[in-house]
């Protein structure tokens, strides 16, 4: 029985043993067999940082005209895409009534005038009353109950004289008001330029918001179609990198082969609004903020309201040290700090060395549509790891390699 448990006990210790060899031998194996990566060399070229944003396109000035009276459109005296002239008429009100209202008023405020004259010649003479009999009184030649109707007369005069001037006055200011607005009868171009739309017909009747409420109705909008603006609504991680006076590069989509350049002129500091997407079933919210561009060039085929795609100019440098985006990884920092807290991630590449990868901190400057700039770190012409993704995310320092083909 002893014999047989000591046959069984070192044939465990055997199985053990070769258990763990086999182990080792396939660990040896697996570190030595090299993974296929791909690389590309640093380069010197031109960077460019860009923001990129859509918006429409507008005319740089764009009037909307209104109406300042009330009353009925009488004549229509423009199409849309006329060309216009300052002062040219667009729109005419129907002037009769308020022609009829200024011959009434007129004939109030003559015979309003008359009465004021009336009612002076009658103050005069009742002033003159009035001084003879303050004179005669004092002579004892008049009693007192006189003297005191004497100056009720002349008091109720001077009020009477008063109404009649302030009746007047307001007469007066009415047809001030009234030639004014007789004169909006016609209502003209503010400005050289086009007519991008018209919104009323001959027939209807134009009533003017009070104090705002309803907000004005345009009738015709004018727009000068020689200078151009694009407005651009921009995502909030991007703004901050926007200054007034960048270039922008334009494209419009109704003219495919043709791009614009212009500079950013205006910066919002109040978003347009908040737009909501769904992303892998959740809701992400981001705000959009205003950036207007002046186009250098005039568009005689642009029509207000294309679509257009821009890249603003954040950042341009030339002939810097550059390699393409996907070769930069993060890496942990080795060692902890004198807290026992682990530092924050490196950024860094992974430089080929041999048949062997080396990870290597790098500063990272501006960054382009495909490349980022390196500002130290590595040298022209290294050759770093660009992938694939999969292994570029687990590769490590002194990892082995191979290098099937390589970028150029």
């Amino acid at each position: 029985m002893g014999r047989g448990r000591h046959r069984v006990l070192r044939w465990t210790v055997v199985g053990i043993v070769l258990l763990v060899l086999i182990g080792l031998w396939q660990g040896a194996r697996s570190r030595g067999r090299a993974l296929t990566v791909e690389v590309a060399p640093s380069t010197v070229q031109d960077l460019r940082q860009v923001v990129a944003a859509s918006g429409k396109i507008r005319p740089w000035t764009e009037v909307s005209v209104s109406s300042q009276i009330n009353g009925r459109v009488w004549r229509v005296a423009v199409r849309e895409g006329d060309r216009v002239q300052r002062g040219q008429v667009l729109v005419e009100i129907d002037p009769v009534p308020l022609r009829t209202q200024l011959d009434s008023l007129q004939a109030s405020l003559q015979a309003a005038r008359q009465q004021v004259e009336s009612a002076r010649l009658t103050l005069d003479q009742v002033r003159r009353n009035w001084d003879r009999a303050r004179e005669l009184f004092g002579q004892g030649l008049l009693t007192k109950e006189a003297l005191e109707k004497a100056q009720t007369e002349w008091e109720i005069r001077q009020r009477e004289y008063a109404v009649a001037q302030q009746r007047l006055r307001e007469l007066e200011a009415q047809l001030e008001r009234l030639r004014h607005d007789y004169e909006q009868v016609r209502i003209t171009s503010p400005i050289d330029g086009w007519v991008i739309g018209t919104y009323v017909e001959e027939g209807e009747t134009v009533v003017v918001s009070i104090a705002g409420i309803g907000g004005e109705r345009p009738l015709v909008k004018v727009a000068d179609l020689t200078r151009w603006k694009v407005r651009l609504e921009v995502d909030e991680n991007d703004i901050v990198q926007v200054r007034v006076g960048q270039p922008v590069r334009v494209t419009i989509d109704a003219l495919p082969d043709r791009e614009f350049w212009g500079h950013v002129t205006l910066v919002g500091y109040q978003p347009l609004s908040e737009t909501t997407t769904q992303q892998l079933g959740q809701t992400a919210r981001e705000n959009l903020f205003p950036v207007e561009v002046e186009l250098r060039e005039t568009l005689p085929e642009v029509r207000p309201g294309f679509t257009v795609h821009a890249e603003i100019v954040t950042a341009e440098k030339k002939q810097v040290l550059s390699i393409p985006i996907q070769a930069l990884v993060h890496r942990p920092a080795p060692g902890d700090n004198p807290h026992g807290r682990r530092e924050a991630d490196v950024a860094g590449v992974f430089v080929l060395e041999g048949d062997r990868v080396r990870f290597r901190p790098v500063e990272v400057g501006i960054m382009g549509e495909f490349d980022l700039e390196v500002r130290s770190g590595l040298r022209p012409g290294e050759r770093v790891v660009v992938g694939p993704y999969q292994v570029l995310r687990t590769l490590k320092d002194g990892d082995r390699v191979r290098v099937p083909s390589e970028r150029r």
